[in-house]
């Protein structure tokens, strides 16, 4: 997971380094990325329509909000992490598979 973006387009190998080093330069820590992945699950597991799961740390933070649930059980989550002065939002798609979740691309 990084927070970079505005890639060159890698028609080059200097393009492909710059681009591996501009995501590794903003790559969110490993720790950073447990906090989200229990925020999502909390979310999913227990939050409502509208609500938001939030965690901090030293050096970066982020938020996950239930955009909606279809009668199906699906969730529609929102989520944003900021790191080194950057943001990232992307929506993520999980439905009820037993009792563990299926996230959907």
């Amino acid at each position: 997971m990084s927070v970079a973006n505005h890639y060159n387009r890698a028609d080059t190998m200097y393009d492909v380094v710059f681009n591996w080093g501009k995501h590794t330069a903003y790559s969110v820590p490993s720790q950073y990325r447990q906090e989200h992945e229990n925020c999502v699950f909390f979310a999913l597991d227990t939050l409502q329509v509208g609500e938001t799961c939030k965690w901090r740390q030293p050096k970066g933070s982020g938020s996950v909000r239930v955009s909606a649930i279809s009668p199906s059980g699906c969730h529609n989550l929102t989520s944003t992490i900021w790191y080194k002065e950057r943001t990232k939002s992307w929506q993520d798609r999980a439905c009820p598979r037993g009792e563990n979740w299926r996230f959907i691309r």
